[in-house]
């Protein structure tokens, strides 16, 4: 009896199988009809309908389409599913900006946004582009402009000297696409404290097995905010600092913090707590102080 399958099917289907083989065998297939026959078809679909007669949702037409989702073949042969956003901004950070339209139309509340390492720098970045963030919450403040900020973010000092001009002509030159580990242009060693967090982190691709592109390496060195430190007017500022922070320590945010002064600006200090701040008790100091930061905008508002 002749394989049809590496796994072995169920009896009745390798019967099925089989018969059908036989039939094959004694009469070919019919031919499939001319391709030109099948146009019209394409031509009278409905807006529901795609030409291979699937579903399609009811807003196809609409100005915002459904994000398409393709496949991203990683460096392991695995595939990850990647959405394609078009913002009317163009960029992540109008991604983000919109987001915040979108909340603000559903609950009118005070909004406040939370940066997670150098998500501060899009908290902050984000609300000088939108006047609906009432507050934002950061763990760490970056100006890679900074020379001394620079040396402590990259790896060594090759990395920050060296490697973030070389980026920056790699992307002039159209090689942005290129891709390198965040390892090693980055302290992804300091990410977490934590032996086996780290342990975890730098196994996954999304986090510190990421792979980055030379263009977005070369974005993150040059980045400028929306608004500057000197001129930000849009809502107070909450530092939640990890206080065992081997990567980016109080300084650096400092460095970018000490030129606003149109707002108020708080730190709390996190204690025992690494870059990523896992650790008690400033895991549960973290949340107390946010609580209350947010608890201020609600009474302000």
């Amino acid at each position: 009896m002749e394989k049809h399958s590496i796994l072995p099917p169920r009896p009745s289907t390798l019967h099925t199988r089989s018969l059908s083989h036989r039939r094959s065998m004694a009469s070919p297939r019919p031919r499939s009809p001319p391709r030109q026959m099948a146009q019209p078809l394409r031509q009278h679909q409905t807006n529901n309908a795609s030409r291979h007669g699937h579903k399609r949702p009811h807003d196809v037409n609409a100005s915002r389409r459904t994000p398409p989702q393709s496949r991203l073949r990683t460096r392991r042969n695995r595939h990850a599913r990647l959405w394609l956003y078009s913002s009317e901004k163009g960029t992540c950070l109008g991604l983000a900006s919109e987001f915040v339209d979108h909340e603000y139309e559903n609950d009118k509340r005070p909004i406040a946004l939370y940066g997670l390492s150098a998500g501060g720098g899009l908290t902050f970045h984000v609300a000088g582009m939108n006047e609906r963030v009432r507050g934002i919450v950061g763990m760490c403040f970056m100006d890679m402009r900074i020379q001394s900020v620079a040396d402590a973010a990259c790896r060594n000092l090759t990395m920050s000297r060296i490697g973030a001009p070389m980026r920056r002509v790699m992307h002039a030159l159209g090689l942005g696409w290129m891709s390198m580990p965040m390892y090693i242009t980055g302290r992804m060693s300091t990410l977490v404290n934590n032996p086996q967090a780290l342990a975890a982190c730098t196994r996954d691709n999304s986090s510190a097995n990421a792979w980055v592109s030379m263009s977005f390496l070369s974005s993150f060195t040059t980045y400028k905010p929306a608004k500057e430190p000197k001129d930000f007017d849009k809502c107070p500022i909450l530092l939640t600092q990890p206080a065992e922070d081997r990567w980016t320590p109080l300084w650096v945010s400092e460095a970018f913090l000490r030129d606003v002064d149109k707002v108020e600006v708080k730190t709390v200090m996190l204690g025992g707590a690494g870059h990523y701040p896992l650790e008690d008790p400033g895991l549960g100091q973290m949340v107390e102080a946010i609580a209350r930061f947010l608890k201020d905008l609600e009474h302000e508002a």
